[in-house]
């Protein structure tokens, strides 16, 4: 169980209780665009959507992804840890509601996120990924030290390549 704080949030493991989150997350403009659209509709399909991933993840590999919020308990957004197959090493990604962007949320939180990822899960290496027009996300990886260090398509029937970063 996780439960770490920053000085101006509390991050917390993905659980059940998360799915209205994950429904307003996984519809914003942001994310339909630069990771696409889950089909997520309603909660039930955001309860599925946990399960299949982030839930799955934490129960198989013991990492997974985790709930960013304010020390007011407001919702901020998502960092963590994810096995993709297109990847040689874990992927590192996050996500944010829209309000919250541009305020250093995402990377206070991604600090405290990477450090428990490297001390808890030994994960000395990681991977992140972004499209080429992700410019705001390009940003931060490269604030948290990632090296950008080739493309990788996710789909192998898809023409969009995605950046690939990695740290360590």
């Amino acid at each position: 169980m996780v439960e770490l704080r920053t000085q101006r949030t509390i991050i917390t493991d993905v659980n059940q209780s998360d799915a209205r989150f994950m429904y307003n997350i996984v519809n914003t403009d942001g994310w339909l665009h630069f990771i696409g659209d889950r089909s997520i509709h309603d909660i039930t399909q955001a309860q599925d959507f946990l399960e299949q991933g982030f839930l799955k993840s934490a129960r198989e590999l013991g990492f997974g992804y985790y709930a960013i919020r304010s020390l007011k308990g407001e919702e901020i957004g998502i960092c963590g840890f994810l096995k993709k197959p297109f990847l040689s090493y874990v992927d590192f990604g996050f996500a944010l509601l829209p309000k919250f962007y541009r305020q250093g949320y995402a990377y206070e939180a991604a600090q405290a996120i990477l450090e428990l990822g490297y001390h808890r899960f030994k994960l000395y290496t990681l991977n992140a990924v972004t499209q080429q027009d992700n410019v705001a996300s390009q940003a931060l990886l490269r604030k948290l030290g990632f090296i950008q260090t080739g493309k990788v398509k996710s789909d192998p029937a898809s023409e969009k390549e995605l950046l690939v970063f990695q740290l360590g």
